[in-house]
């Protein structure tokens, strides 16, 4: 099998769709497939595109899908080796510029094409202070979401995180039901309870013993990620002999907007780190 994974990030890059890109090629590669991945080219170039075996593909590409603030840079270039390659699969990671340019190439592309989706929280309102108080992206972002109905059936798989659906940031999950999309597939991602560890050495850094039922949210601390929402739901949730830890690459504002919602909320006896 020849496989391309295009996806807007990738290590060195350290956020959860470099890390779930990096994993597919990992995988596809152990298993003997010719792997290629096509990416964002960094401000600090890479030491090499070569990644363990996966021949990498680089293209200077930034911006939004919003008038505002349009794709630009190598766009033409991505789209011509969309065109030009000979894959057997195509997995496109999130929806972003990897995914946007290459919508209106579907119908030329042989390849099978499978839609890994990382949440969809485009249609979750975020109030501004200024008018119209969020609510001309909102806007945008809806009628950007039905035109997904002209396209959506041209994907073959459609894979998603978990068997969750609703408008706000689960839409995508939401629509594919509602179409009877053909190729939905659900991959999990989630804990198994009946296959506990027996100790690592995470867990000796932080001074947890293996017995604690331990909760690691990782991820930037933003409003769209919503680490408040998982601090207050441990708190409520009270769970004795657990401990809840929180990974970010870096300390800012909403991080500390979390520590002091926390310091307010009247937690019980368990504890987090």
């Amino acid at each position: 099998m020849k496989v391309l994974i295009s996806t807007f990030s990738f290590p060195p890059e350290r956020d959860g769709v470099a890390e779930a890109s990096a994993t597919c090629a990992h995988i596809f590669r152990r298993t003997g497939w010719s792997v290629e991945v096509v990416t964002s080219r960094l401000a600090t170039a890479r030491s090499s595109v070569d990644w363990h075996g996966v021949d990498g593909h680089e293209f200077a590409i930034s911006g939004t899908p919003h008038y505002r603030q349009p794709y630009r840079g190598q766009l033409d270039s991505y789209r011509s080796f969309l065109l030009a390659g000979k894959w057997d699969i195509i997995f496109f990671q999130g929806y972003s510029w990897p995914l946007d340019l290459a919508v209106p190439l579907l119908d030329c592309i042989s390849s099978k094409k499978v839609l890994v989706s990382h949440g969809y929280g485009a249609l979750i309102w975020t109030p501004v202070s200024k008018f119209p108080f969020g609510l001309g992206a909102l806007a945008f972002s809806a009628a950007r979401s039905l035109r997904m109905l002209r396209w959506i059936k041209k994907i073959d798989r459609w894979v998603f995180l978990s068997h969750q659906t609703d408008l706000r940031s689960f839409y995508d999950h939401w629509l594919a039901q509602k179409i009877h999309h053909p190729g939905i597939r659900v991959i999990s991602n989630g804990l198994d309870l009946t296959q506990r560890g027996v100790g690592s050495r995470f867990r000796e850094s932080l001074g947890i013993a293996n017995d604690v039922l331990l909760f690691l949210c990782v991820g930037y601390f933003s409003r769209g990620k919503n680490q408040k929402m998982a601090l207050q739901a441990y708190r409520q949730a009270a769970l004795p002999n657990s401990r809840l830890v929180f990974i970010a690459p870096e300390c800012n504002a909403w991080m500390e907007r979390c520590q002091e919602a926390d310091l307010a909320y009247p937690s019980p006896a368990a504890n987090s780190g």
